[in-house]
């Protein structure tokens, strides 16, 4: 079940100071969801320490990140030791 949907229109990918990824996570503490759900890695940010904050944020409450390019993202996807 799609829970919220998070636009970005022509800021996409570009920062996650973005209302719509700051929302993301603000939801995610909240705990509606338990993923979050992309087209690609590059539309949450294009940014490679973005990606990475973005997910260890989201993994501390539990939320995992799946796209539909590379599928479920884990550690080897942002490059985390």
């Amino acid at each position: 079940m799609v829970v919220q949907t998070y636009t970005g229109r022509a800021a996409l990918g570009a920062s996650l100071l973005r209302s719509s990824i700051q929302q993301l996570l603000a939801d995610a503490g909240a705990g509606p969801f338990d993923v979050v759900v992309a087209e690609a890695l590059d539309r949450l940010s294009r940014n490679q320490a973005d990606v990475a904050s973005l997910h260890q944020q989201l993994a501390f409450h539990g939320v995992t990140i799946e796209t539909l390019s590379e599928g479920p993202i884990n550690e080897l996807h942002i490059g985390l030791p």
